[in-house]
C-alpha cells in the first residue's frame, strides 16, 4: 500500500499536468472561410451573411459572438455556416440550431432539388471547444480535410 500512494500521486501530477498543457482552441474563422471558398469544395459561388441574415437562414437568433455564413443561390444546397460561442456549452445550443436547421433542409432538398440531397447527407457538422461549423459542399470529403487542418493547427 506504501508505493501505491506514491505512484497514484505521480500518475496524478501526471494527468494534471497534461490537462494544463491543453489549450483552448482559437480559430480564424474568417481564414478557414477563405480557405474553404478557396480551396474548391463548392460547386457555385457563395455568398456572404450578415448574422441577421443568418439567423433568418436558421430560423432561430444564433446568439453567438461571431457569425460568418455564406450561401448559394439556391439552385443548389451549398452553404458554410461557422459560429463562436462564447463559451462549450453556448456552442452546444448552436449546434443543435444547427442540426434542426440541418434536418429541415435535408427535407426541403428532397422535395425540392432531390440530386442536391447527398450533399446534406453527408455534410460536415461539428462542434470544436466553442465553435461550430457546418459546410455544405460539392467536395464535402475535402471540405473535411480543410477544416481538419485548420482545427487541428
Amino acid at each position: 500500500m506504501k508505493r501505491l500512494i506514491p505512484l497514484m500521486a505521480l500518475v496524478l501530477a501526471a494527468v494534471l499536468a497534461g490537462c494544463a498543457g491543453k489549450q483552448a482552441l482559437e480559430l480564424d474563422c474568417g481564414q478557414l472561410a477563405q480557405d474553404l471558398l478557396d480551396g474548391g469544395v463548392f460547386g457555385e459561388t457563395l455568398y456572404e451573411l450578415d448574422a441577421d441574415a443568418a439567423d433568418l437562414l436558421v430560423g432561430t437568433e444564433l446568439n453567438c459572438e461571431d457569425v460568418v455564413a455564406y450561401v448559394g443561390t439556391g439552385a443548389t444546397s451549398e452553404e458554410l455556416l461557422i459560429l463562436t460561442a462564447a463559451d462549450e456549452e453556448g456552442a452546444e445550443d448552436c449546434l443543435a440550431a444547427l442540426q434542426t436547421h440541418l434536418e429541415d433542409r435535408k427535407v426541403l432538398y428532397a422535395s425540392y432539388l432531390p440530386e442536391e440531397s447527398y450533399k446534406l447527407e453527408n455534410a460536415y457538422l461539428s462542434q470544436e471547444g466553442r465553435y461550430v461549423i457546418l459546410c455544405v459542399a460539392a467536395d464535402n470529403d475535402k471540405a473535411a480535410e480543410i477544416i481538419g487542418a485548420a482545427v487541428k493547427g
